[in-house]
């Protein structure tokens, strides 16, 4: 590894000023459909107890949320990337405001701990996969 590498890539945080509702979070995740560069979204917030399952549509893709989304971690290629993803946050968090960082906010490695517990750092990227028709 030379000097301008890095051993992870880097993320971008998008933590509205609010939670966001099922509609704000599919909106959301349906502009950064078009953002290139994005590897890894991970949605963050506290759990719900509903009885029914609230469901929301990304593309051809179902997601069922258990959570109230209140943060948008999202591992990105390239820092051009940030410029993409902060139009689409302009657009969809225009109401309500957000702010957004830069830096790397989760694991990039497994702990020790992990290993012993078994834990994974899969993620699922097929949400934002183009739709092929």
């Amino acid at each position: 590894m030379n000097e301008d590498e890095i051993p992870y890539s880097p993320e971008v945080v998008i933590f509205p000023n609010r939670l966001c509702s099922d509609e704000t979070v599919a909106k959301f995740l349906e502009g950064l459909k078009e953002v290139e560069g994005i590897t890894k979204v991970i949605l963050h917030g506290p759990r719900t107890y509903d009885s029914t399952k609230r469901v929301i549509k990304v593309g051809k893709q179902e997601l069922i949320l258990d959570i109230q989304v209140g943060k948008f971690f999202i591992e990105i290629e390239h820092p051009e990337a940030i410029i993409a993803i902060q139009e689409a946050a302009d657009e969809v968090f225009a109401q309500f405001g957000y702010r957004i960082g830069a830096g790397r906010f989760t694991k990039y490695q497994k702990t020790t701990m992990d290993y012993v517990r078994g834990y994974t750092l899969d993620f699922r990227k097929d949400i934002l996969e183009t739709d092929n028709e």
